[in-house]
């Protein structure tokens, strides 16, 4: 546990520390990405007795949110009009370009049926991929 968070937990200012991130060297000598949860004991009297936790290897799950916030950025930044939508057609995502290209700002079309940005015969189209979406036999991009 770092010095601070321990001290915090002796002097009683917390009684808990939850989540606290560090860095973790394995008997090997990996280093891991730890979260510790650990809280002080006291006796009756209310002196510091111990200090009792857990700490849980979080390593994958800090690697997939970097990876995560990675494909988010591309996404972002990506010169393709990129706009996602539920099963419903509602419009849950939208990048820069796609506001751009269609004329509107993100919370113009967030919520929105995505029916919005299609015209004329597209309509068509859209309705048979939605329901295609519903069966779970549609893939692709329109």
């Amino acid at each position: 546990m770092s010095s601070s968070a321990d001290e915090k937990l002796v002097k009683g200012k917390r009684d808990r520390t939850i989540g606290l991130q560090l860095d973790v060297v394995t008997k090997k000598g990996d280093i891991t990405i730890g979260e510790l949860n650990a809280r002080a004991i006291y006796d009756k009297k209310g002196h510091f007795l111990r200090t009792e936790g857990i700490v849980r290897d979080i390593t994958e799950r800090k690697q997939q949110e970097e990876q995560l916030m990675f494909l988010a950025g591309a996404v972002e930044n990506v010169m393709e009009a990129v706009v996602i939508a539920d099963e419903e057609g509602v419009i849950t995502y939208v990048n820069p370009t796609a506001c751009t290209m269609f004329g509107y700002e993100k919370e113009e079309l967030q919520g929105k049926v995505a029916s919005i940005l299609i015209s004329g015969n597209s309509q068509v189209i859209f309705q048979e991929i939605l329901e295609s979406m519903h069966k779970g036999e549609w893939e692709g991009r329109f």
